[in-house]
C-alpha cells in the first residue's frame, strides 16, 4: 500500500461489466476515484486498490469530478457542496490536497473566478485542478494544475475508448497506406466550425469536394439535435449525411466501434483539418470572434480530434484558438504548419480563409508530389514522434505514474 492515499467514499469492487459496481454512484463528491488511477470510471481491475482508502484521516488526496457529475444545479453547486465537506475534514486533516477533476472539459470563465476565490482558503500546493486546458497560464497565478502533457489520458483511458486499443495494436504490425488527400469531419456545431463550412460553400466547394477529399458537417448540438442554421441545412440537404452513426445512443455507448471506423478512414488520408473544441464563453456567434473582455482567458483544448490524426499518422492543421500549435509543441506534439507558408498569416479572424487556401493548394497537388512531401525525412520524423506519443500514454501505468509523480512534488516542496 502506498503512503499517500486517495480517499474513496465506498469500497470499490472490480467489475468486467459495462456499468459501475452497485452503489458506486459518486454521491459523496469528495471521495471519487480519480480517472488517472484507474483509467476509467468503471472498475475493470484492482490495480488501483493500493492507492485508495475509505478512511478520511488516512487520506492525502480528495477528488471531486466536475465533468462527470451532471445535474440541473450546475458545476458551481457541485463545487460549493464539495467545498463545505472539504473544509470540515481540513480541520483534522490540514495537509489534505483537494483535486478538482474536469477531465475532458474546460472551466467556464465564472468557474475560474470561483476557483480563484476559493484558492485563498488553501495553501498553494493543496488545491489542484485537472482540466483539458492546454494553456496553464490562465490559472497558474492562483492554483496548481496538472501538467498539460497529461491531458491525453482521458481520451486514451476511459470506459468509452475514443482511441481504441484494438486499432492501435493493429497499426503496430502493418504499414499504413494512404490514397486520399484531405479529410475534414465535424460532428457538432460551433461558430468556428460554422465559419469554416460557410466559407467552403461556393467556389471552394466546387473545387474541394471530390473523390480525393471528404468534407462532412453534421451540425449536431449538445442535446443531439440539428442546429438550425442555413449552412447546416445546406450541407445536410446536399450531401445527405448518415446521422445514425453520430447520434445519441450510438455515440454514447458504441464509441469504440465508431472511432475504430473513423480511424480506419483517417488512415486513408494524407491530410486532415482538426476542428477543435471552442469554449462557449469566449466567442460571439455571428460572426465568430473573441470576446475582448475575456481575451486574457484564452482557453486552448486538445481533445480526441487532435489525437485521431496522430494515431493514423496523418498530417493535420488545427482550426482553433491562437497559439494552439505553440502549446501543442510545448507538450511534445509535432505540428505541420511550416509546410505551407499560408499558415504564417493565420489569425483568429482569418483562419477559415487560410485553412481553405491550404486545402486548395493540397487539392491541386499531384499524388506523386503529396507522397514525396509525406515521405520527407522531417515529416516522417514528426509523424512517428506523434504516433509514439500515443503509444506512450496509451500505457495506463505511464499515465498513472506521471500523475502521481506530479502530486508528489506538491507535498515535497
Amino acid at each position: 500500500m502506498h503512503s499517500d492515499l486517495f480517499y474513496v467514499d465506498i469500497p470499490l469492487v472490480p467489475t468486467n461489466g459495462d456499468k459501475p459496481p452497485e452503489g458506486n454512484t459518486n454521491e459523496n463528491i469528495i471521495g471519487q476515484l480519480p480517472f488517472f488511477l484507474n483509467g476509467t470510471d468503471i472498475c475493470h481491475d484492482n490495480s488501483f486498490m493500493p492507492y485508495v482508502t475509505t478512511d478520511k484521516n488516512k487520506s492525502k488526496y480528495f477528488c471531486t469530478h466536475v465533468s462527470n457529475n451532471k445535474n440541473d444545479k450546475g458545476t458551481l453547486w457541485i463545487l460549493e457542496k464539495a467545498l463545505s465537506l472539504i473544509l470540515k475534514i481540513k480541520e483534522t486533516n490540514p495537509d489534505l490536497i483537494w483535486i478538482i477533476e474536469n477531465k475532458d472539459e474546460l472551466f467556464a470563465h465564472h468557474e475560474y473566478l470561483w476557483i480563484k476565490e476559493t484558492s485563498k482558503l488553501f495553501k498553494r500546493n493543496n488545491f489542484v485542478i485537472l482540466s483539458a486546458e492546454l494553456d496553464k497560464s490562465v490559472s497558474d497565478g492562483f492554483v496548481k494544475s496538472f501538467p498539460s502533457t497529461l491531458n491525453v489520458y482521458q481520451y486514451l483511458h476511459h470506459n468509452r475508448f475514443l482511441i481504441p486499443s484494438s486499432y492501435i495494436e493493429s497499426t503496430q504490425n502493418r504499414n499504413i497506406i494512404k490514397d486520399k488527400k484531405i479529410l475534414s469531419s465535424t460532428r457538432k456545431y460551433n461558430p468556428s466550425r460554422e465559419s469554416f463550412y460557410k466559407q467552403l460553400i461556393g467556389d471552394s466547394e466546387n473545387i474541394l469536394i471530390n473523390d480525393d477529399n471528404s468534407f462532412r458537417y453534421f451540425g449536431k448540438t449538445d442535446r443531439d439535435n440539428l442546429s438550425k442554421t442555413d449552412v447546416i441545412e445546406y450541407w445536410n440537404s446536399k450531401y445527405n449525411f448518415n446521422h445514425d452513426k453520430v447520434s445519441g445512443d450510438d455515440m454514447l455507448w458504441k464509441e469504440e466501434a465508431f472511432y475504430n471506423e473513423l480511424l480506419s478512414e483517417y488512415e486513408n488520408y494524407y491530410f486532415s483539418i482538426v476542428h477543435e473544441t471552442f469554449p462557449k464563453d469566449l466567442i460571439t456567434y455571428d460572426p465568430p470572434s473573441l470576446k475582448s473582455e475575456f481575451s486574457k482567458w484564452y482557453k486552448l483544448q486538445m481533445g480526441e480530434k487532435t489525437l485521431l490524426p496522430m494515431t493514423s499518422k496523418t498530417i493535420f492543421f488545427s482550426n482553433s484558438l491562437p497559439n494552439i500549435e505553440k502549446k501543442l509543441n510545448e507538450i511534445g506534439i509535432e505540428t505541420f504548419s511550416y509546410l505551407f507558408e499560408e499558415y504564417d498569416a493565420l489569425t483568429f479572424d482569418n483562419r477559415s480563409d487560410v485553412l481553405i487556401s491550404i486545402c486548395k493548394k493540397i487539392n491541386n497537388m499531384s499524388y506523386s508530389d503529396i507522397e514525396e512531401l509525406y515521405n520527407r525525412k522531417d515529416v516522417q520524423s514528426k509523424l512517428e514522434k506523434n504516433y509514439n506519443y500515443i503509444l506512450h500514454y496509451k500505457n495506463k501505468e505511464n499515465c498513472r505514474n506521471e500523475h502521481i509523480e506530479f502530486l508528489k512534488t506538491l507535498h515535497e516542496n
